[in-house]
């Protein structure tokens, strides 16, 4: 499920980002543009908000701050399964 939501973020983001290259015209172009800028500001806040939690799951903290930015709360759900899952092995 989550690789649904990441993959479903990933379209939006594909989709804005095509946009902002190669604007798409009409009113689509306009709902593109502001839906990205309201993505961007929206998950730079998350990935700020869940660093701690990427810091406690470990590994390669960069990596998790890309994937927050990206990806927002669908990331934080898979950080969720990765200390529960860590969690429950101590």
């Amino acid at each position: 499920m989550i690789a649904a939501f990441k993959m479903a973020t990933a379209i939006g983001w594909l989709a804005i980002v095509a946009n902002w290259l190669f604007p798409f015209g009409g009113q689509m172009q306009e709902i593109l543009h502001w839906s990205g800028i309201f993505l961007a500001a929206a998950h730079a806040v998350e990935m700020f908000v869940f660093l701690p939690k990427a810091k406690r799951a470990g590994g390669n903290l960069g990596l998790h701050a890309v994937q927050l930015f990206l990806f927002g709360y669908a990331h934080n759900m898979a950080l969720d399964q990765q200390l529960a899952a860590t969690t429950a092995q101590a």
